[in-house]
């Protein structure tokens, strides 16, 4: 997708050394390289991944030199200004750079930037070095009382581990199986090899109790990294990676682009999370990433989950990817819990229906711990007048303003920063009617606490995040029974193992059925799955309780009954019947602008060009207005993209590079969308 060009000023060709060009990619939005003359004293010593400073027109800027090259086809050439780092990319980290922009349809020196922070880029005045980071330690492991599907899961992984070609694998566990427990074997055994491992989680909110696991088992080497963390400290992991004296890192998505030097494991615990899908610039999906490091470095990779994505259950199932199955909890890990749902439309306008609010009443009598699901943070998701209809919305977006009750009241919008006090009467009839629709994590509280006044109740959701010191305080909280009850959002159902839990309960299971997104079904079966195995983990059996409209609905009955790989095959003949993944591949392209008519026209014909290209071969879906059709005051329209493979579509994603459109509009390319909203 790049094409070469250069800047102009002095002439390559005269020069009598060999390779002194040297091909840049800058980090700005066009998928092309530029050409620069190579000093004569930086000749021999400037190689490809060093981090340059290069005129370009008017400014400096800073990129990264991808290759060299003997002459240029252009004219007369700038030379390079400064070189800005002693040691330069690795030849891994250039080949993944190159991987990262074809799939994420990124430019080149984007795709570079994101694998190498500009605070790695050391300049020569530097005076000390930073403190190198201790390395794992090799602990004996403690005594396991091992499954017996443990014992053949391991037997299997370490087969693949020790393989020179090892086999992507599916650990299909079921919540508290001992996924964890076979993930520490497999990075213990790895040390043992003298190789790297990689161990990503879906949230920053599960560092916590994974490094205290991990600690334990593996000394103080063992390595944290997320985008929180401060530069200093992502520094000396960065380097202490590249250098190979860090054996053990985990931490979130990012961390699968460190310049490992010998990687010989990556595991994602909750492979099928979409936390693991970049939202900016790079789009990458950490699960394709790790396969692709994985080939690089002939690595073992291990997807654990007990409700896999519908791609890799699929290639499991056809024997791309092997396959080890959990079925059953480990010993004294409790028991599977009971789950039943509770038809909502017997209910009179409650939010908590009378059956969840009596099982939290009798499992606080017991002494135990309750957890509360609930989709939305804030209050309540509307606010309207019951005498005219008015509905608060964002003057910037169009969507409902969501009521946050702590402390001042507000409506804020979820997308934008736009917020406003909540009025006193209605803005358009100056009624008294107005009223609070929809429960969020702060109305469910409020609830709570009116019908039990007795409970001591946590809440966890980005907005309690940002007040509390940090996330592990809030799970150390709940995990030292400080509270009986936690109400919170997605974040809940990742990973926490709290024994004294025994009621689960979901204030509204169908919130996601009702997004326009083919991914929905899976969406809602994985999530209710993942919350439901929070129940029961201790020595007490389990409950929970499913708040839903849709009783009757597939998707539903799966999570009830428990039996996720029903639901695969059900969702599976429906997915093949509608030509989506993972039976096709989707490209989605979003078309935004202030003016909606512009925008519209725009992509309508970025769409016409695409069919004309394609003569065919490829489905081009569309234009239509976006689900949130308007956004920060920008109207979006999008188009799919349908392909049987990655490598079918990857060619129609030059033309991006080479529309040219009005400053006003802007294109987003999303391969292998997440989602369509």
């Amino acid at each position: 997708m790049r094409e070469v060009i250069s800047s102009q000023t002095c002439s390559a060709s005269e020069l009598p050394e060999a390779l002194s060009v040297a091909e840049v990619a800058l980090p700005i939005p066009v998928f092309k390289s530029f050409h620069y003359l190579i000093p004569e004293q930086w000749r021999g010593v400037l190689r490809p991944g060093h981090r340059v400073r290069v005129p370009f027109g008017s400014r400096s800027l800073c990129g990264w030199v991808f290759s060299l090259h003997r002459e240029s086809p252009w004219g007369r050439l700038k030379p390079i200004a400064e070189i800005l780092g002693e040691l330069p990319c690795s030849e891994d980290l250039l080949g993944l750079a190159s991987w990262l922009s074809r799939r994420a349809a990124c430019p080149l020196g984007e795709a570079l930037r994101s694998l190498v922070p500009s605070f790695l880029s050391f300049s020569h005045r530097e005076s000390s070095p930073p403190e190198p980071p201790g390395e794992a330690t090799h602990c004996p492991e403690s005594p396991v009382c091992w499954t017996e599907e443990q014992r053949q899961a391991v037997s299997v992984l370490e087969s693949e581990l020790d393989s020179p070609a090892p086999r992507p694998t599916l650990l299909y566990g079921v919540t508290a199986s001992g996924k964890t427990e076979v993930y520490l074997h497999l990075i213990q055994k790895a040390l043992g090899m003298r190789r790297q491992a990689l161990l990503l989680l879906p949230e920053i909110s599960l560092t916590p109790q994974f490094q205290e696991t991990l600690s334990r088992r593996f000394g103080t080497g063992v390595a944290l990294w997320h985008s929180r963390m401060p530069a200093t400290a992502r520094r000396r992991v960065w380097q202490g990676v590249a250098e190979g004296r860090l054996a053990v890192v985990f931490g979130a998505r990012s961390a699968v682009l460190l310049p490992f030097r010998n990687l010989g494991l990556a595991i994602l615990d909750e492979e099928q999370e979409g936390a693991y899908k970049q939202d900016q610039k790079p789009r990458y999906h950490a699960r394709d990433a790790a396969l692709k490091r994985a080939a690089d470095h002939r690595a073992l990779v291990v997807l654990g989950s007990a409700t896999p994505s519908l791609e890799t259950y699929f290639l499991a199932q056809n024997g791309s990817y092997r396959i080890c199955r959990m079925s059953r909890r480990v010993s004294g890990s409790g028991f599977f819990p009971q789950v039943r749902a509770v038809d909502m439309r017997r209910e009179k306008n409650r939010v908590l229906s009378a059956s969840l609010l009596e099982a939290l009443s009798e499992t606080l009598a017991r002494g135990e711990q309750a957890i509360l699901f609930v989709n939305r943070r804030g209050y309540s998701s509307v606010h309207l007048c019951r005498l005219c209809g008015w509905v608060a919305k964002c003057p910037r977006c169009g969507v409902s303003l969501v009521v946050h009750r702590q402390g001042a009241p507000q409506l804020r919008c979820h997308h934008c920063i736009y917020r406003i006090r909540v009025p006193e009467s209605c803005p358009q009839c100056k009624g008294r009617g107005l009223a609070f629709l929809g429960g969020g994590t702060q109305k469910i509280v409020a609830e709570i606490g009116a019908a039990l006044p007795q409970a001591r109740i946590l809440r966890m959701d980005r907005d309690a995040l940002s007040r509390h010191s940090s996330p592990q305080g809030l799970y150390q909280e709940f995990k030292d029974q400080k509270a009986q009850i936690l109400v919170g959002t997605q974040m809940l159902a990742k990973g926490f193992h709290f024994p004294q839990v025994t009621l689960v309960g979901v204030a509204d299971a169908d919130t996601a059925l009702r997004l326009p997104d083919f991914r929905s079904a899976e969406r809602t079966v994985q999530l209710l799955t993942q919350v439901a195995g929070r129940a029961g983990r201790g020595e007490r059996p389990g409950k929970v309780l499913l708040q839903t409209y849709d009783p009757d609905h597939y998707a539903l009955k799966a999570a009830a009954a428990g039996d996720y790989s029903a639901f695969c095959e059900e969702e599976l003949r429906i997915r093949r019947q509608l030509g989506y993944p993972p039976f096709m591949f989707l490209v989605r392209v979003l078309v935004s602008g202030k003016n909606q008519a512009r925008a519209e026209a725009e992509a309508e014909k970025l769409a016409q060009r695409l069919r004309e290209r394609a003569a065919g071969s490829l489905q081009v879906l569309g234009p239509a207005p976006a689900a949130y059709a308007r956004l920060r005051s920008r109207y979006r329209f999008h188009l799919l993209l349908k392909g049987p493979s990655w490598e079918k579509v990857e060619p129609y994603l030059e033309e991006f590079s080479r529309w040219s459109l009005p400053s006003s509009v802007r294109v987003t390319v999303d391969v292998d969308p997440q989602d369509l909203l």
